[in-house]
């Protein structure tokens, strides 16, 4: 046959009979948590690559951010674990994947990078991973850019968890059949590849919550909080204190946690943690009316109460606050002007890469709320009244929380009422309990790729 090679991959007989023979125009893989079905997809995307001409494959998410350390990796993981590294150029500015020997691409954008998706032409087929992230507009944009003639099937694959059975997807695909989508539906149990420790923690873990075991163990739809709010398990009596046990301690680390949005303040939270790092105690919040609604002034007002620390600080928060133009200030960015202003207390960054998943962090806080997840617990200084009210009244959504905005009649000006200190917290939440986070999202480790269920072999000619 001249220069060809044959490579056998191993991978779950699910997504040998189902996912690699698929030409539907929609491919929807609902299921679980780590029940391998963006795995199975990325094999697809990496073997459609490699084997067929003219490939352009367009991989998203709701964020681009979130795209290098997910999808990006786990492909090029893929390619390596194949031993065909050689033959692909890995592109980190913007994101792309080059096959060098047929000129095939596998190109990254985030929804929220409009000029970026403008640019793409000539897609074959498209990728959604955490399809339930986006809403039902973003999802006919994308069909209607697969429309190039090309060679080969044209499709859309749809990779996501159940987490509300008020989703779209669920209306458009499951409720009504769509004779053009194949609907693969898959729990961790389906995954032959999971250990039997990692598959036991998942069962004893996902049962402390039921909403979480609901959509993550059993696959099911997720039915909504029947108050729609998104912080369903925090309780006033539970985590609000008001008898000292939240109060700040001078003798401990502080933690800070930014959000960024000006409109009506940048939010600032304070916290610090137990002997025993299981105890999270929120003990002060920092706001102020414009025109000192900045990180500037922020971080002064922060330096004015807490002068005399001297037991250090770290700082996290929304990730986007590293971006230019989150700050008026020239050459500068929000986290730049924090470190600068905290550089007396010999300030140590903890600033995530990428945003956690809304809806993962959510479910998360909620299973401390309701259960001390992991032996975490939570409690609030009876002052923090802003965040109080966020963790209330927050609305969820389809894709997450309720951005819904207010509009002040006297300015005109326009801004979403709840959610900011509660971002704040969701980051503070993830940072100071990553490997319990880790752990609620994934088992007792992450998933690795690793092709086999039984002695299948899959050979394709290059």
């Amino acid at each position: 046959m001249g220069n060809t090679k044959q490579i056998t991959v191993k991978t779950n007989q699910w997504v040998i009979d189902k996912v690699l023979t698929s030409k539907a125009r929609y491919l929807v893989l609902k299921g679980g948590g780590s029940s391998g079905k963006s795995n199975g997809a990325f094999l697809k995307i990496v073997l459609r690559v490699l084997s067929e001409p003219k490939q352009r494959i367009l991989v998203v998410r709701k964020v681009a951010s979130t795209l290098k350390e997910s999808c990006y990796k786990d492909i090029e993981t893929h390619i390596n674990e194949m031993g065909l590294n050689y033959r692909f150029t890995f592109y980190s500015q913007p994101l792309r994947i080059k096959d060098n020997f047929n000129g095939n691409e596998i190109l990254f954008a985030g929804l929220d990078d409009v000029e970026r998706l403008k640019s793409i032409k000539g897609i074959s087929s498209i990728m959604i991973e955490e399809a339930s992230e986006i809403d039902e507009h973003d999802f006919m944009q994308l069909d209607l850019r697969l429309r190039d003639r090309n060679p080969n099937y044209k499709q859309i694959i749809l990779a996501f968890n159940p987490v509300s059975e008020d989703l779209w997807i669920k209306k458009y695909f499951f409720d009504v059949r769509n004779p053009k989508a194949d609907l693969v539906e898959t729990t961790f149990l389906n995954n032959a590849f999971l250990d039997k420790d990692s598959r036991e923690v998942l069962e004893k873990e996902m049962k402390k919550s039921k909403h979480y075991y609901q959509v993550y163990a059993l696959g099911e739809w997720g039915t909504p909080d029947t108050s729609g709010l998104f912080y369903n398990q925090f309780d006033l009596d539970k985590h609000v204190r008001d008898n000292g046990e939240a109060d700040y301690d001078p003798d401990k680390h502080i933690y800070l946690s930014w959000d960024f949005n000006v409109l009506p303040s940048v939010s600032l939270l304070v916290s610090q943690l137990s002997d025993d790092g299981r105890e999270l105690r929120i003990v002060d919040e920092v706001h102020l009316p414009y025109p000192n609604n900045n990180t500037l002034h922020i971080v002064q007002e922060f330096k004015r109460r807490y002068s005399g620390h001297t037991a250090g600080i770290t700082y996290c928060g929304d990730p986007s606050g590293k971006n230019q133009g989150t700050t008026t200030n020239a050459g500068f960015n929000n986290y730049t002007i924090i470190k600068e202003e905290l550089l007396e207390f010999y300030p140590i960054d903890r600033v995530q890469s990428k945003h956690p998943s809304v809806q993962q962090r959510g479910l998360f806080i909620n299973s401390i709320f309701e259960s001390n997840y992991q032996g975490l617990n939570i409690i609030i200084n009876k002052k923090c009244k802003k965040l109080i009210e966020d963790l209330s009244f927050q609305k969820q959504s389809n894709t997450g929380k309720d951005k819904s905005k207010v509009k002040d009649r006297n300015t005109g000006q326009s801004w979403e009422r709840y959610g900011h200190f509660s971002d704040a917290f969701d980051y503070l939440t993830t940072v100071l309990f990553a490997v319990e986070f880790d752990i609620f999202q994934r088992g007792k480790r992450a998933f690795t790729y690793e092709l086999g269920y039984h002695e299948i072999s899959s050979r394709y000619a290059f």
